[in-house]
């Protein structure tokens, strides 16, 4: 990796303050005769339940009424961001000498979720479209010019949209390698921002991927605001950036804290507690009331068929109009689960919006 040597120039020397192996127990008790490692497992580990169990709740509802399933199987891909940090956190918390390897990969999680919550917008947005159509009412989703080529011009400002989005999973899933090999060859160094090191270049790109795919989606939405508002995006997008966010500001006051002497390691915390225990801690915690609002935001309330709405009229007649869509299973079916889990959609997706025509 001299690479990254380069980049630091004559500061071949450096090297990273971080241990090559962490101490898991510190020598004296947190709590009873438990050391903060192990009550911390205890309790993130609980969070990481309950905060599971909560979306798995929400995946149970939408999949036990699975009549819009290119919506839902979106939102039920998208919330499962809320797991994989989860898991991913408490882990860290368990196998602390392990964080650097699986934490770098929630990113590429992210991009995915991202890049799904995208997806869920065009469908969104071609189902107003199909409806305006049907009403014969002209719609125009993309209103930033008024020239003859409109419609050629919108799918191309569509894919624009499209391209900065779906460069992020890429980007991202290129940084989780490069993250694992770096680290193997110990020059990454997460408590490091210097040029010898790759943390710092890593992390300057994977910001401004994230930027730029966020700022693309606020676009798009921004374009079609009117016709989306009655799918309340802005909750499901705050709802899902909310954990970007927090994570983010939280690595940011860490590193301020650690680098005023705030937390440093004591008789009762131990180095790998300080670095990666507590932050760990903090977003096992934070991932409980983030599932309430996921839960609030994805709700399957608006899939729900009541069956009175498609008994026959007093005429014996039935509305063809308002047929109950078709059920493509059940909680119990296992094409639910597959469809929701299948990639073939982003794929797709990265594949239109890098092709050439």
């Amino acid at each position: 990796m001299g690479l990254f040597h380069l980049f630091g120039g004559s500061s071949g020397n450096d090297t990273c303050p971080m241990p090559s192996t962490f101490k898991i127990d510190a020598p004296e008790p947190f709590v009873s005769n438990l050391s903060f490692h192990r009550f911390n497992m205890i309790f993130s580990g609980a969070c990481t339940a309950l905060a599971c169990l909560i979306i798995f709740m929400v995946q149970v509802t939408h999949a036990s009424h699975y009549s819009n399933p290119n919506q839902q199987r979106k939102i039920m891909r998208i919330s499962l961001l809320i797991p994989i940090y989860s898991i991913v956190s408490f882990l860290s918390i368990c196998f602390p000498n392990a964080y650097v390897y699986i934490f770098a990969w929630t990113d590429f999680a992210q991009s995915i979720t991202l890049g799904t919550f995208f997806l869920l917008l065009t469908e969104y947005l071609s189902v107003v479209v199909e409806r305006q159509d049907n009403a014969s009412k002209p719609l125009q989703p993309f209103q930033y010019n008024e020239d003859e080529d409109e419609r050629l011009d919108e799918l191309q400002w569509h894919k624009k949209r499209s391209v900065l989005v779906f460069q992020y999973p890429i980007v991202s899933l290129l940084l989780g390698a490069v993250t694992d090999i770096t680290q193997a060859a110990k020059v990454y160094c997460l408590e490091s921002n210097k040029t010898h090191f790759a943390h710092l270049w890593l992390s300057i790109i994977d910001y401004v991927s994230l930027g730029v795919a966020v700022m693309a989606v606020f676009r798009y939405y921004a374009a079609n605001k009117s016709e989306l508002r009655q799918y309340r995006v802005m909750l499901k997008l705050a709802a899902f950036k909310l954990i970007v966010i927090l994570t983010f500001v939280e690595k940011i006051i860490f590193q301020i804290l650690r680098s005023t002497n705030v937390m440093t390691p004591t008789s009762k915390l131990t180095y790998s507690d300080v670095i990666i225990g507590i932050p760990m801690l903090v977003i096992c915690l934070q991932m409980v009331p983030l599932s309430c609002l996921f839960a609030y935001a994805y709700r399957a309330s608006p899939y729900k068929i009541r069956q009175s709405d498609y008994m026959p009229t007093d005429s014996g007649s039935q509305n063809s109009a308002i047929l109950p869509p078709r059920y493509y299973g059940s909680v119990f079916s296992p094409k639910v689960w597959l469809m929701m889990l299948s990639p073939k959609d982003v794929l797709r997706a990265i594949r239109y919006s890098f092709s050439s025509s």
